[in-house]
């Protein structure tokens, strides 16, 4: 299980959340990571496209980077923000500490989904 600062990491089975319902993710980066990205949100049922296009339906950019810190033994994490495109508002932030989720980008991005996703439904009222 991965250690998440600031959600429960999920781990699969998450519902898209109401407030994200309609939206297209963004993900304009070509790295591995992103491709593996793009997968795991379509396999979670969101169209994701790769560029930011005016007068369309609500966009989310994902943006994602690592950190550590400048001790050698640092421990690095992985950080990805989900936010609207229209307004920058951050939807939903996950820290993943890399140790903890594999080295394959599939696991990375599946970690970082199914965060992302459950924080949201948690901040979600309860019908």
């Amino acid at each position: 299980m991965a250690s998440c600062f600031g959600a429960g990491c999920g781990s699969g089975g998450v519902r898209v959340p109401d407030s994200l319902k309609g939206y297209q993710i963004v993900v304009s980066r070509r790295d591995t990571l992103s491709q593996a990205f793009i997968r795991t949100l379509r396999e979670n049922g969101f169209a994701v496209r790769r560029e930011v296009r005016g007068g369309g339906r609500p966009a989310a950019g994902l943006m994602h980077f690592t950190f550590r810190e400048a001790d050698a033994v640092a421990t690095p994490w992985l950080h990805a923000r989900l936010f609207d495109t229209r307004s920058g508002v951050v939807l939903a932030a996950v820290a993943i500490r890399l140790d903890s989720i594999g080295p394959d980008a599939q696991a990375r991005a599946r970690a970082v989904v199914d965060s992302l996703l459950a924080q949201m439904s948690h901040s979600e009222p309860s019908p």
